[in-house]
């Protein structure tokens, strides 16, 4: 099976388990089932993986059925920065899931396995999203 198939495997999670964990742990599950599934931990694949779990956290605004790269990008970018170092590697020559990786995939784990009634920050909504609130 290739990765693309594998991917297009993963099924998304119900919003009311993920609504108010923050986006990068739910990036790092994402990266989390692509190591699970056998696939290439690339930018690309982590994308994908990331909206097709949380569609409603990653999707682009205006245009709820296409991913939003950018977001996933910023939080893939935090994930491998210095001071939290949650992951290895970087978005050009893809992603490493290291020891200390697997204690934060596990973290998100924990989270979306709670049950949703207990409260979280949840991470702020986009500037469009307020707009609509108003």
């Amino acid at each position: 099976m290739k990765d693309k198939e594998k991917i297009e495997n993963l099924c998304a999670i119900d919003e009311a388990k993920y609504r108010n964990i923050d986006l990068d742990h739910l990036v790092m599950f994402a990266v989390g089932q692509l190591e699970i599934v056998g696939t290439d931990l690339s930018f690309e694949n982590a994308v994908v993986a990331a909206f097709k779990l949380f569609p409603r956290k990653f999707a682009l605004l205006g245009f709820p059925s296409y991913p939003d790269a950018k977001r996933i990008h910023d939080c893939l970018f935090r994930c491998t920065y210095k001071t939290k170092q949650w992951l290895g590697g970087k978005t050009r020559q893809g992603f490493i899931v290291t020891e200390r990786s697997k204690i934060y995939i596990k973290e998100a784990e924990h989270l979306l396995k709670r049950p949703s009634s207990v409260e979280t920050k949840p991470s702020p909504p986009r500037k469009k999203e307020r707009r609509k609130e108003m």
